[in-house]
């Protein structure tokens, strides 16, 4: 599927999501606005790669996620072999941290690691590459990460990996104050056409 039939695919899945009832229980608000293109292309993004409906991403955006947390859901999720309600119910209902939510499911900071060219310093990868360049990898699991180290260190893996991106130049763009919103419309702008996503690897059981 093209990125244009893709595009097409989420507007018409959003619109049909509008045009459904809400089910007992379904606590989120109405209102994406299908004009924005490049956020709704986001959503696309994230569902593919994780191979989920668009709708389902959309859901998790309206019943409180923020845009960047959303491949954080998937990815938790995956690695916890649990549903993504169960992530959002232990962020949103319980208010746990994303720390917190990852200690829970005992998921090493090590699966967060995305190899990179070059050495990170300072800015908003810099301590968490600084860690796992200074310590031997079988020391990784002590790692402590903070939010929002597991929000870019996720999100620079969901973004290189679906535009086959270097991991380096997402960085660069990150540093940079650009949302991963904007990096992903950014990239994909400049991508070659009809370029086939990379999918995420599939978590062998019991590693986390």
């Amino acid at each position: 599927m093209s990125r244009r039939n893709g595009m097409a695919v989420l507007a018409a899945a959003v619109a049909a999501f509008m045009a459904l009832p809400l089910t007992a229980g379904a606590d989120f608000r109405l209102g994406v606005s299908l004009n924005n293109g490049g956020l709704n292309g986001f959503y696309f993004a994230v569902g593919e790669y994780n191979r989920v409906q668009p709708r389902q991403v959309v859901v998790i955006k309206q019943r409180g996620i923020p845009d960047e947390e959303l491949a954080v859901v998937f990815f938790i999720a995956s690695r916890a072999r649990v549903s993504p309600d169960e992530v959002i119910a232990l962020r949103l209902k319980n208010r746990w941290s994303w720390v917190k939510i990852v200690r829970n499911y005992r998921i090493s900071p090590e699966v967060f690691y995305v190899p990179v060219d070059g050495d990170i310093r300072g800015g908003p990868y810099g301590r968490a590459y600084g860690y796992y360049k200074k310590h031997p990898r079988d020391k990784w699991s002590r790692v402590k990460l903070t939010d929002k180290d597991i929000i870019n260190l996720v999100n620079l893996r969901f973004v290189s990996e679906y535009h086959k991106y270097k991991p380096a130049e997402v960085i660069k763009m990150r540093e940079s104050g650009r949302s991963f919103v904007v990096i992903h419309e950014e990239i994909r702008k400049t991508a070659p056409p009809n370029r086939a996503p990379k999918k995420p690897p599939v978590a062998h059981k019991g590693k986390k």
